[in-house]
């Protein structure tokens, strides 16, 4: 699985060729592949790695809040720092919003990782102060 993320550095226009900044334009992007090597339990997660969006497939109907539908995105992405206590996670994080207004509606952080029995287990917190813990 290949990753990258983006870098953008100020004007060097004048420090570049003409020929260089007509093929750069003012800022060079700098991008950063990484391999994300997933132990065995967690490659099962692998196809979902990554960012998912929906303009507005959701439909809210909740006792305090008014019925609304919203947009939501998920990314999923390899938790590298997990792995120096050999276990590993995988990041999870979703942020939601009205699809009519585009205001804030909620977000949510948490792991995703599959045990050595083929179990997954998804635990978030969202800034609304609830806490699940889902498992199959």
């Amino acid at each position: 699985m290949l990753s990258f993320s983006v870098v953008i550095i100020g004007d060097l226009s004048k420090q570049m060729s003409s020929s260089v900044q007509l093929l750069v334009t003012s800022i060079v992007l700098l991008i950063r592949f990484t391999y994300a090597e997933l132990t065995l339990n967690n490659k099962k997660l692998e196809w979902i790695i990554g960012s998912w969006r929906s303009e507005f497939s959701g439909k809210v109907f909740w006792p305090t809040v008014p019925t609304m539908t919203f947009g939501e995105e998920l990314i999923i992405a390899e938790a590298p720092l997990a792995k120096s206590v050999n276990v590993q996670f995988l990041n999870f994080s979703a942020r939601a919003w009205s699809h009519t207004t585009k205001d804030h509606f909620h977000d949510e952080w948490g792991f995703i990782t599959v045990d050595p029995s083929g179990n997954a287990t998804l635990m978030t917190a969202g800034n609304n102060g609830r806490q699940i813990v889902f498992n199959n």
